[in-house]
């Protein structure tokens, strides 16, 4: 179980994390200076901030959380608002890579569970 479970947070805390860099690049490549300038704030930050996305989906699903995922996805656009209101290309690449990030967590966590009470013996 602990290591399925470490299994499941590494694919989705980090594994998916270099998918979305691949997947957002051509999003990324369209933001502006301005928008760069604006969003730029800790260095590195957003890569936490996924990270922690992530590792939060994960563990809200296998608790059997649907509203968990809700609250953590809510309370990162709000916390956002001002800068996804700002520019179109951002706020693109903000949306598609939110709803990346959390489809893929919400995956590995769905599996994890399956993978938990099906195949995994005591």
């Amino acid at each position: 179980r602990v290591l399925l479970l470490a299994v499941a947070y590494c694919t989705a805390v980090f594994a998916a994390g270099c998918a979305n860099a691949a997947l957002l690049a051509p999003l990324a490549a369209r933001i502006t200076t301005k928008d760069e300038a604006d969003a730029s704030g800790l260095a590195s930050a957003g890569l936490y901030i996924g990270w922690l996305e992530r590792f939060l989906v994960v563990t809200a699903v296998l608790a059997g959380s649907a509203e968990g995922v809700g609250l953590i996805a809510a309370a990162k656009s709000v916390f956002r608002f001002g800068d996804i209101k700002e520019g179109r290309a951002f706020a693109e690449y903000f949306l598609v890579g939110t709803f990346l990030s959390v489809s893929e967590a919400v995956g590995v966590g769905l599996i994890a569970q399956y993978l938990l009470r099906h195949l995994v013996t005591t």
